[in-house]
């Protein structure tokens, strides 16, 4: 008989060859053939888990399912509807054996996703918190991501690994309205228990990296935060209390990156509650920013930023020019000498469709950061731009070291003004641009001049992208010839007709 190869000894190579298959049967045969292989295909098997009912059938003894309810109909021919929900109802007490198994299992475990359709009894879950004493379900857990009912997260506790890397955390509860005695200043049961579960985590992983929060940051919940000293990334959503939290990060001194996302007050367009306060963010090694805020705000917020190695922004505000033009110019008197990657989310502003927006008279003041590297700019269906072979030329101009230019394309036609040729621009000035996404330029010159001599060019570029807008199928091919001498290494040229959305 043959014997195996050395490399199947290895462990780490047996293990990398589980990683490489997704089929379940698959990993399950490697599971059984041999005991070499059995560690690893069920540490590949049972690495991310979502929601108990795997776990809870490796008790059949004491836990039975019982189906409560179905999520969507069944179809005309009496198909099997879209989700069967099942409470785990306990009817005897949990078996040695059964408890070894669970526990044998349990150990593969790394990520760990609640599903909020779980139900456990109180009784199982009474005794399934008995029988682990203070133990984690998963002791080598990394990855938990918890969003379920406030009155149905009684299992919680016992998800807390000492071995806990990130943790996203959501209690949800029934509609309520929140009190108006202040915006965000009275904690309702959720930000109670959002707190509470913050000194948990605390407790059991004090060297937790990672978070992500959807709560108001009220100051019962950021004091919790400031013992997490190790906390490399935060993501807070919801936020009511935005200067708080600034105040918070300050403190975070491993902190690298920062993400906000504003909660929106009623009464839009009204002045906001905070925007006569003056607060400052100032930390000297954060890498990544990531604001979400409402116009009135944005250069506030900005402004208040002191971080002299940022090098990712990502902003997301209202479509109001005046906002945007004024935050580019702080991104350049902020971060110039440090800001590589920068992207911005332009939220819909009043539709009108007459109205077309100058790309250059709202951005134009980032042409001073030179150095960019990825660039990403989008819009929504309610916020159109224009651009001119002028516009494109000082583009290509100012970032010539930019990898990834994806520029906002929702437009009504192709703009006469922005012909394909001024894409000769980025060919002759942009040596590392891989990825080009822009709004369809006008193809005119094809239809009038189809002889016209083209160059050809000599760089990187990979992937090109045209939005909004249709070439026409007699100048397609034609069209296509003059961009690959262009761009002499695409492999990606693509049209709105070419795109599968």
């Amino acid at each position: 008989m043959a014997s195996a190869h050395p490399l199947w000894a290895i462990s780490e190579v047996v293990l990398e060859v589980m990683k490489q298959s997704s089929d379940q049967r698959s990993l399950a045969r490697w599971a059984r053939v041999s005991r070499r292989f059995t560690d690893a295909a069920l540490e590949v098997l049972w690495e991310k888990q979502t929601g108990l009912d795997r776990v809870l059938d490796l008790l059949p003894a004491s836990f039975k399912r019982v189906e409560i309810s179905m999520i969507g109909d069944e179809d005309e021919e009496g198909g099997e509807p879209d989700l069967k929900l099942y409470n785990f109802v306990l009817y005897d007490n949990i078996r040695d054996d059964e408890w070894a198994r669970l526990e044998y299992y349990a150990n593969f475990v790394r990520t760990y996703v609640s599903f909020e359709h779980d139900k456990v009894d109180a009784l199982g879950v009474g005794l399934l918190i008995q029988k682990l004493s203070g133990r984690a379900l998963f002791p080598r857990l990394k990855h938990l991501t918890w969003r379920r009912l406030l009155d149905t997260s009684s299992l919680f506790v016992i998800f807390l690994s000492p071995m806990l890397h990130r943790v996203r955390l959501e209690f949800l509860q029934a509609k309520i309205r929140r009190p108006d005695r202040g915006l965000g200043t009275i904690p309702t049961p959720v930000e109670y228990a959002s707190s509470m579960a913050l000194r948990m985590i605390q407790a059991c992983a004090p060297m937790i990296k990672h978070i992500e929060l959807r709560s108001s940051a009220l100051p019962c919940l950021v004091e919790n935060l400031r013992n997490f000293s190790h906390l490399q990334s935060l993501d807070l959503r919801e936020v009511h209390n935005f200067w708080v939290v600034f105040d918070l990060c300050s403190s975070l001194a491993s902190l690298q990156d920062l993400s906000i996302h504003l909660a929106r007050p009623p009464g839009r367009g009204q002045n906001h509650p905070q925007a006569n306060t003056r607060p400052t963010l100032t930390h000297p090694t954060l890498d990544s920013l990531t604001l979400t805020v409402p116009s009135e705000l944005a250069e506030l917020a900005l402004d208040a930023v002191h971080t002299p190695k940022l090098r990712s922004l990502d902003l997301t505000s209202d479509a109001v020019q005046e906002t945007w033009r004024s935050c580019a110019a702080l991104v350049v008197s902020r971060f110039s000498g440090s800001l590589r990657n920068f992207r911005a989310t332009i939220q819909d502003g009043v539709y009108d469709e007459d109205e077309q927006n100058s790309f250059h008279g709202w951005f134009s003041p980032l042409y001073a950061l030179r150095e960019l590297r990825k660039v990403v700019i989008t819009s929504f269906f309610d916020t159109s731009f224009y651009y001119t072979t002028r516009d494109v030329e000082t583009i290509a101009s100012a970032w010539t070291n930019v990898q990834v230019l994806h520029l906002p394309a929702v437009q009504a036609a192709p703009d006469p003004l922005f012909s394909i040729t001024a894409l000769e621009a980025f060919a002759r000035k942009c040596p590392y641009l891989k990825s080009l996404w822009m709004p369809l330029p006008d193809l005119q010159s094809f239809i009038e001049d189809p002889d016209s001599p083209m160059s050809v060019y000599t760089n990187v570029l990979e992937e090109l992208r045209f939005l909004n807008g249709t070439c026409r199928p007699e100048i397609r091919q034609r069209c296509l010839e003059y961009l690959q001498r262009l761009f002499p290494s695409a492999h990606s040229i693509l049209f709105d007709e070419d795109l599968d959305f």
